[in-house]
């Protein structure tokens, strides 16, 4: 690991990348890591040193080995937010129309998104006019952390009382439903309080993650499982512990592991981020 170290400590290192190269285009510092070693490996000053090469390739790999592959059930994200302005009144008039627009253009937003993921899946909303009433409701008051524009503002304010909650928004919301998804494991153990581990307790760690990379099957270990239901990295994390401590072929030292780790599984900081993952086969 010397040589990563030595060669991300470089005062040139921003240098090195170049200015396409753009951190700030990834959402968690797994997927920034991941991008970095990436494109290092493309530069001219890596591959015409072997030793470094070979170091940042290995690490590259084990990164990327080091990830969970979840089937079925949703995404934190499980509601269609685009169908849901079906629940209110046809626009009749150029100013509704506007408004319409502005709020399909927040529902797309992907900061928004972000936002919204956990409150979605706990709230378990059964119709399309309570889900965008709520939509409306938790927009208005965490417009200033998504920066809202005045216009949207307004549609926002103009809505929150003419949600149909009969007929069409009487139906049941539309889910978004992945085959799989995929979930950054280094990210995910930002959720376990590394300050409060003793660094004999840090091997607990290290030995669920090395377990993850190379011999981890979710249709073994996670079958059924229905990671829909947590929003935040800490829920998920503590509920796919305590699922696989109860399978009688978890080897006694990985459940004595996860056990013990459950309890430095926190609710704020990282714990209480969103979880961020990469679904596919959207239905």
């Amino acid at each position: 690991m010397r040589p990563i170290r030595d060669f991300f400590a470089r005062p040139d290192f921003w240098k090195l990348m170049g200015a396409d190269f753009q951190p700030q285009k990834y959402r968690t510092k797994g997927e920034l890591l991941v991008a970095t070693l990436t494109h290092a490996l493309a530069l001219r000053h890596v591959k015409d040193n072997p030793a470094l090469f070979a170091c940042l390739s290995e690490f590259l790999s084990s990164l990327k080995k080091s990830h969970v592959t979840a089937t079925g059930g949703a995404t934190p994200l499980a509601i269609n937010m685009q169908t849901l302005v079906k629940a209110l009144p046809l626009p009749e008039t150029t100013q509704e129309e506007q408004h319409l627009r502005q709020l399909q253009e927040l529902f797309q937003n992907q900061q928004f998104h972000a936002l919204l993921g956990p409150v979605l899946v706990r709230a378990k909303l059964r119709t399309r006019g309570a889900a965008l009433q709520l939509l409306l409701q938790k927009a208005l008051e965490m417009q200033k952390k998504f920066q809202a524009q005045a216009a949207t503002l307004q549609a926002l304010q103009y809505f929150q009382n003419r949600v149909i909650h009969e007929g069409y928004g009487a139906q049941a919301v539309d889910l978004l439903v992945p085959q799989k998804m995929e979930i950054s494991v280094l990210d995910l153990f930002r959720a376990i309080d590394h300050d409060r581990l003793s660094a004999k307790d840090r091997q607990r760690v290290k030995r669920v993650i090395n377990f993850i990379s190379h011999n981890f099957n979710p249709s073994k270990y996670l079958n059924g499982f229905k990671f829909e239901q947590y929003g935040t990295k800490g829920e998920f994390l503590k509920a796919a512990f305590e699922r696989m401590c109860k399978l009688k072929y978890l080897r006694p030292q990985l459940r004595d592991d996860m056990t013990f780790l459950t309890n430095y599984i926190t609710d704020q900081g990282p714990g209480a981020e969103p979880l961020n993952g990469k679904a596919e086969n959207m239905a």
